[in-house]
């Protein structure tokens, strides 16, 4: 068994590393913050702890063979990926929390490598893995899509003509359509489509709407910021 001074110093910076990632998170304005993020990484530490004090107390040789110190953090692993699935979303076409499920993943990880005393790994892991939360998140800023809702207003009777221009158009602007919804109006016969689309900039939007419009077909037509 570990002596006192030496766990207070592995909980201790279990508590500052997921600290540290936690903060990230809250500034980030994310749902998993400093406290959610501390206690990961207690966990992970006090697991492995748990574990390897398990294997140290056994004075039975043969029982020290059979168990393995690494079964319990093999446990924890595991049950973590509950917690980090419980914080991805996907919300009209948008998956989000993902980065904050795998920096979830990424403390339990640190846990239980500070539980095992790796100190230098720990320090390492940490700042590698800060360098995409900071450094890298300046870059996917610059290449973040754009997303965006098209309503058209298509006359029914040439639905099939018309669906197959605007299929086109956007294959040719390279806009993904990540969700659709349609709907008809047999009084006026007319079919209403909605479509959640996305884009690199707001280049490619000006060009679709511009050559929808050539689309005689198309009654009316709007594109409009995602909520």
């Amino acid at each position: 068994m570990e002596n006192l001074l030496e766990i207070i110093l592995k909980l201790t910076l279990a508590i500052f590393v997921g600290g540290i990632f936690g903060a990230e998170r809250e500034f980030s304005g994310r749902s998993a913050g400093i406290r959610t993020n501390i206690l990961v990484c207690l966990s992970g530490t006090l697991v492995m702890l748990l574990s390897s004090s398990y294997f140290t107390n056994t004075s039975d040789l043969a029982l020290r063979i059979q168990v393995d110190p690494g079964r319990i953090a093999a446990g924890a692993v595991t049950g973590i990926g509950f917690l980090g699935a419980g914080v991805i979303l996907k919300t009209k076409g948008e998956v989000q929390g993902l980065t904050t499920a795998a920096l979830i993943f990424l403390n339990m990880i640190l846990g239980l490598c500070i539980g095992s005393g790796l100190y230098l790994l720990v320090i390492t892991g940490t700042i590698f893995s800060l360098i995409p939360l900071t450094i890298l998140r300046k870059l996917s800023s610059l290449i973040k899509r754009e997303i965006k809702i098209l309503h058209l207003v298509i006359k029914s009777c040439d639905k099939e003509v018309t669906q197959a221009k605007i299929t086109k158009i956007l294959a040719q602007n390279k806009i993904i359509v990540l969700s659709h919804d349609i709907s008809c109006n047999l009084e006026k016969e007319e079919l209403r489509v909605s479509l959640l689309i996305e884009a690199v900039s707001e280049r490619p939007f000006l060009k679709l709407f511009e050559e929808l419009r050539e689309i005689k077909f198309i009654k009316a037509l709007s594109i409009t910021s995602k909520e």
